[in-house]
């Protein structure tokens, strides 16, 4: 699967690729066939140059995949594994191994940060089982790339490899094999379509992603992971359908689609579907929670409480919020069954016409 189908959204394939970043020791953006210097703060998911890392090729003869998982996971404690990429490949010829390490430069982390997820360029230039040999001017120079045998390599034009042919035998091509060449204003072009046509499954092996780095899991022990990731899964599978079908729907009034009851039919569907939703989440908030900490906090917001900040101290539930009447929000709070006493911490004060206030909240079983 790839994502070559966002091709018939055009207002979807727009707000996808606005997300990209470029990056050739400075940041782009890519819009339309051109990259341009991007101003807004440095997107997710960025596509680094070839001068910005490196590659090494490693062969580990007559042994077992267990036994490469040992010495990977060595090599990766004794180096800052969160810099580089490991791909294994299968080589027969030895009954062993190949590894392909890629290396990203420190400065990177430094400019953009640790939470990105980073795309080698390329690794995005590779057709499965395709015998390739490519001459692409990018923005940092000439680049030669091959893949043979699902074997990918790349080099600038620099030395004694300075020219199509001499990389041909560097890499040990015939000379009768024939390059593709990509002009510097057909590149950002060519990389967006090969980014598209990708198997999605290959990003795994491809891009360097850390979890570590995105979310903080000392924070996250509070949080009931089976009930809170199933509804998120079902909210992101409902949410994206939903988003999908009302942008088919206005990308074909946008090319004038004369199947006007087809329209009309597919936004009653759309309706039925919003309805379902409503109707999940309803049952959804009627569910008793697991812990009495989170029925109380429900409890506040439908007597009309914004919570700002919600955490423990001392067994004591401290609640931060505001609300047009606290000391209304107080009194009904307190006669809640899991409630044991509640109290004031500080003053009411107000803002923009409503109550400041601070719940301390002593709540009925464990925390």
């Amino acid at each position: 699967m790839n994502l070559n189908f966002i091709n018939k959204y055009p207002s979807l394939k727009s707000w996808i690729i606005g997300q990209l970043g470029y990056y050739s020791n400075k940041l782009y953006k890519i819009e339309g066939d051109k990259l341009k210097d991007f101003s807004k703060s440095v997107p997710k998911v960025i596509i680094i140059a070839k001068c910005h890392y490196s590659e090494k090729w490693q062969s580990y003869a007559s042994v077992t995949k267990k036994e490469l998982d040992k010495i990977l996971a060595l090599k990766k404690e004794t180096n800052k594994s969160s810099d580089r990429i490991f791909q294994v490949f299968v080589n027969k010829d030895i009954d062993g191994f190949d590894v392909k390490e890629i290396i990203f430069q420190k400065k990177l982390f430094e400019r953009l940060g640790e939470s990105k997820i980073f795309i080698p360029e390329s690794e995005l230039f590779a057709q499965d089982a395709c015998e390739q040999l490519l001459d692409i001017d990018t923005l940092a120079g000439k680049l030669f790339f091959s893949n043979i045998n699902d074997r990918q390599k790349s080099t600038y034009a620099k030395g004694i490899v300075n020219s199509i042919g001499t990389y041909k035998l560097s890499v040990g091509f015939p000379q009768s094999i024939t390059s593709l060449s990509i002009s510097e204003v057909e590149f950002p072009k060519f990389i967006i379509s090969n980014l598209l046509n990708k198997n999605l499954s290959s990003f795994r092996d491809t891009c360097l992603f850390s979890f570590k780095n995105w979310f903080d899991y000392s924070k996250l022990h509070v949080l009931y992971w089976v009930p809170i990731l199933s509804v998120l899964v079902f909210l992101i599978i409902n949410n994206s359908y939903l988003w999908l079908s009302k942008s088919t729907t206005v990308s074909m009034i946008e090319q004038g689609d004369e199947s006007v009851l087809s329209i009309i039919a597919q936004k009653q569907k759309q309706d039925m579907l919003t309805k379902e939703f409503d109707l999940f989440s309803n049952e959804l908030s009627g569910v008793r929670k697991t812990h009495h900490d989170w029925e109380v906090l429900h409890h506040l917001l439908k007597l009309g409480m914004k919570v700002n900040q919600f955490y423990n101290k001392d067994n004591i539930a401290v609640i931060r919020g505001t609300a047009e009447d606290a000391i209304y929000i107080l009194d009904e709070i307190g006669k809640y069954k899991f409630v044991n006493t509640v109290g004031l911490q500080g003053g009411v004060r107000k803002s923009l016409g409503n109550d400041v206030f601070v719940l301390n909240i002593d709540i009925k079983g464990d925390m």
